[in-house]
């Protein structure tokens, strides 16, 4: 006889077995679109920052002018651009790689042949 355990609030079977290979898959997938959209989020709000807080023609780019912008130096905001671009592109290609099937799936269906 298997012992059952069965939640006293919502008097639903809890299952202690380890979790499938597709809900892993699953958290797995959340974490990296998670993450690509914060490193998106970075680059968006960095790059703001460098159009309007740094703007063409004031001479601060390049130069050692001491000017931050929210506690960060021109250099820093370039620095954080650039790297979370990096991160973003990154975490894309591992993105695409995992639904590597769904991709041809919709690219075959669009040129009307089977791709594999």
């Amino acid at each position: 006889m298997v012992a059952e355990t069965i939640s006293l609030q919502t008097g639903r079977k809890l299952d202690s077995r380890p979790r499938s290979r597709k809900a892993s898959r699953g958290y797995l997938n959340l974490g990296i679109d998670g993450a690509a959209f914060a490193a998106l989020l970075a680059v968006a709000f960095s790059g703001l920052v460098l159009w309007l807080g740094y703007p063409e023609g004031t001479g601060l780019r390049g130069t050692r002018l001491e000017m931050e912008v929210l506690m960060l130096s021109s250099r820093a905001w370039i620095d954080l651009h650039q790297w979370a671009g990096v991160a973003f592109a990154a975490l894309m290609t591992i993105h695409l790689a995992l639904h590597y099937k769904w991709v041809l799936g919709v690219s075959g269906r669009l040129l009307g042949r089977r791709l594999s």
